[in-house]
């Protein structure tokens, strides 16, 4: 749900000479949503992190929902082509009120807290701290390390370019 401000006079659909323009800059706000499910390949199979606990071995009522609400705020050009048609540029950020839409939010867990499942390393202990597939002797995942930046929340961008019609005139009566 969001609500824009239009700079200037613009109606779509509206007839000639009544004072409207055929292009405007606006701003917009208004309240979202995301569903997010973040996802890795790790020797050529997917994994669904949520399902892992990357960041520590977490019952499962303590992990992040992959629900999130967003802020969204932006600018745009609205543009009428002709008559009802409209073509429509924008470009949004949102605010979530989530930090895991990457998984990544506050400090490693550390590989003791993965323990070793039939003497391999368990996959979530593979999974929280990859470094080592780029240096097998650097060890970037020590416990209490920080993993992300907890006290922001995540945000993200989003650029459109939209085509729209309009189903109903803007047409006011005539005063008598």
């Amino acid at each position: 749900v969001q609500t824009e401000f239009n700079f200037f006079n613009y109606f779509p659909g509206s007839l000639p000479g009544n004072g409207t323009r055929k292009a405007t800059p606006f701003l917009f706000t208004g309240i979202g949503g995301v569903f997010f499910n973040p996802k890795t390949i790790y020797k050529g199979n997917e994994y669904i992190l949520h399902d892992y606990a990357t960041e520590g071995p977490l019952d499962l009522s303590e992990r992040y929902k992959k629900v999130a609400i967003t802020v969204p705020y932006g600018v745009g050009l609205k543009y009428n082509i002709s008559g009802n048609w409209n073509l429509i540029g924008e470009v949004g950020y949102r605010t979530a009120f989530t930090d895991y839409l990457d998984d990544v939010s506050t400090t490693y867990a550390g590989k003791a807290n993965f323990p070793d499942i039939n003497g391999t390393a368990g996959i979530a202990r593979l999974l929280q701290d990859r470094s080592y597939e780029i240096d097998p002797n650097f060890e970037l995942g020590v416990q209490g390390r920080q993993r992300g930046f907890s006290k922001q929340k995540d945000q993200y961008v989003m650029a459109e370019i939209g085509l729209s019609f309009n189903l109903s005139s803007y047409k006011c009566p005539t005063a008598k």
